[in-house]
Order: structure tokens, then C-alpha cells, then sequence
């Protein structure tokens, strides 16, 4: 799954940056390529960012040096802000096409992969317990 994110998400930022290049030719970009170490880092980011409630901070509040040191320590603001500019987890050349047939179209792929190992890690047993459900309802006063 993280190769086909990794993938994906280098395809459409080098398409912005050489579009950006063709339009500003005297101050050419380059994209340096996302790697799955980095895409490890960003989600390590992701789900701390939430377990401390920072996950409602600016990005830039959280890379601030009162803020929880493991962002800075994991990458660079601009990094962390270019790769949730970019981040990508499908073909966007073919996405409308599936789109037609399939409202998930742009995560479709990943869902079923995170499905198929989601039921190979967790086995349920007789000692499980199962949550309220909640169902929408009007009251009517």
C-alpha cells in the first residue's frame, strides 16, 4: 500500500512541478522524490498530531519549538506541507473514468488492500465485545 501511495504521490507532484517549471522558466523547482520512509514518518505525524490534539493546530504552530518536538524531528515543515499537498492514492490519469462506476474511485485500491489485511491480522473470538449503535433519529416537540 505505501508503494502505491509513494508512487502515485511523486506522479502528480512531478506533473505540478514540471507545469510550474514550463510556466516560470527562470525559477525552475524540483520535486525531490517521496520515499516510504518519509511516508512513514508523515502518517507517524498524522496519528500523533491527534493523540496530542494538535491535529487542529496550523502546521506551522506545530512545528513551532514550544510545540511537541517529534515533528521537527521527524522532517521539515515545507516537507510535511508538500506531502499533503500531494499525496496521492490512485491513478488520476484513469480516476474519472472509475469514477463513472465507483464513487470511491480515488481510494478504491487501498481500501480493498486495507481491508484484505485487516481481516488477515484480527481473528475474532468468543470474548468480544461489541459497542452501542447509534441511530439517527427527529424528535418531535
Amino acid at each position: 500500500m505505501m508503494d502505491i501511495i509513494v508512487r502515485h504521490t511523486n506522479r502528480k507532484a512531478t506533473a505540478v512541478y514540471q507545469k510550474y517549471n514550463s510556466d516560470n522558466p527562470t525559477k525552475p523547482k524540483t520535486w525531490k522524490s517521496l520515499t516510504t520512509e518519509e511516508l512513514s514518518a508523515f502518517i507517524g505525524i498524522l496519528i500523533t498530531a491527534g493523540v496530542n490534539n494538535s491535529n487542529i493546530d496550523h502546521v506551522y504552530d506545530m512545528w513551532k519549538t514550544t510545540s511537541y518536538p517529534l515533528y521537527r524531528a521527524a522532517m521539515g515543515v515545507n516537507t510535511f506541507r508538500n506531502i499533503l499537498r500531494f499525496i496521492r492514492f490512485d491513478d488520476a490519469n484513469t480516476q474519472a473514468e472509475r469514477a463513472v462506476q465507483d464513487k470511491l474511485a480515488p481510494i478504491t485500491d487501498i481500501w480493498i488492500m486495507l481491508n484484505a489485511n485487516l481481516t488477515k491480522a484480527y481473528k475474532p473470538s468468543e470474548n468480544l465485545t461489541i459497542d452501542e449503535q447509534l441511530f439517527a433519529y427527529k424528535v418531535n416537540i
